[in-house]
C-alpha cells in the first residue's frame, strides 16, 4: 500500500514502513487485539473507535516520514463506505522543539504602517525532521501561516510561514526559510537576521528569534518588507 501511495505523484511522498520492532500494539477500545490485527463490536449508530499504538523513537529516524497502511479485510455487516476500505496512517516523531508557544516581541512591515504583530497569543511549531519545526497559525487561519493585525482586523501574509532550523550540538536556530518556497509564488521568502539571539534554551524550551520577509515587489533589495523579533515561551506539548 505504500509503495502505490508513493508511486502517485500527486501525493508526494516518501513514507517508509514503520521498522520491525519499532512499535507495539497496546489496546483498541472495544476490540479484541491478535497480532496486528482488530476485531470491533460496533453498536447501532457507533461511528468510530481509538486504536492505540506505542513507538520506540530509539528505533526511528526522525528525519524520515514513516507511515503504515491500515485495512478493513472483514465485515460481518454492510461494506466499508467508499475510499475507506484502505487508509495509510502517517507517523511523524515531535523532536524538541514541537510544542504550544505564547508568542510575543515585535514586528515591522515597512511596506504597510497599519500592518502589526498579534502578539502574546498561542503559535504552535510542529516537527517536520529531527531538527526542524514549521510554524502554525491555531488563532486566525489554522494553517501554516503568521497570525498579523491589519489595522484592527486579524489578518495574514499569504504564502509566508517559517521553517525553523536548530543545531542539536549549540541550541543556536541556523536558519529561517519560507515553507511556501524560497521564493514563493508572490516572491516572498525568509531569512535569518544574524543580529537576534536565535537560540533554543534547553532548560526553559524557550525560544528567542529575529528573522526577515522579503519581498523585492513592495520593498526593493537589499532591505527585507518585515522583521520579525520574536519570543516565543513554551506552554507544553501540542495534543
Amino acid at each position: 500500500m505504500l509503495d502505490e501511495w508513493n508511486a502517485d505523484p500527486l501525493n508526494d511522498t516518501e513514507y517508509e514502513l514503520l521498522p520491525a520492532g519499532s512499535f507495539t500494539v497496546t489496546s483498541a477500545t472495544g476490540a479484541t487485539v491478535n497480532g496486528n490485527s482488530w476485531t470491533f463490536n460496533f453498536a447501532a449508530k457507533e461511528l468510530d473507535r481509538n486504536i492505540s499504538v506505542i513507538l520506540d523513537k530509539s528505533m526511528l529516524d526522525l528525519s524520515k516520514q514513516y507511515a503504515f497502511g491500515l485495512q478493513i479485510s472483514n465485515t460481518t455487516v454492510g461494506e466499508p463506505s467508499i475510499g475507506l476500505g484502505n487508509s495509510i496512517v502517517s507517523i511523524l516523531i515531535k523532536n524538541d522543539y514541537d510544542g504550544v508557544y505564547n508568542l510575543t516581541g515585535d514586528m515591522v512591515d515597512a511596506a504597510v504602517a497599519e500592518i502589526s504583530g498579534m502578539f502574546d497569543v498561542d503559535y504552535h511549531l510542529v516537527t517536520t525532521g529531527a531538527n526542524t519545526v514549521i510554524g502554525w497559525d491555531p488563532n486566525v487561519y489554522e494553517d501554516n501561516y503568521i497570525p498579523i493585525w491589519s489595522g484592527t482586523a486579524a489578518s495574514g501574509y499569504g504564502a509566508y510561514c517559517p521553517i525553523f532550523t536548530f543545531d542539536p550540538n549549540t541550541n543556536k536556530i541556523t536558519s529561517v526559510v519560507n515553507s511556501w518556497g524560497q521564493p514563493a509564488s508572490n516572491g516572498r521568502y525568509a531569512a535569518i537576521d544574524p543580529s537576534g539571539v536565535n537560540e533554543w534554551d534547553p532548560v526553559t524550551r524557550d525560544i528567542q528569534v529575529k528573522f526577515f520577509m522579503y519581498q523585492p515587489s513592495s520593498v526593493p533589495l537589499p532591505n527585507p518588507r518585515v522583521t520579525f523579533d520574536w519570543v516565543m515561551e513554551y506552554k507544553g506539548a501540542r495534543p
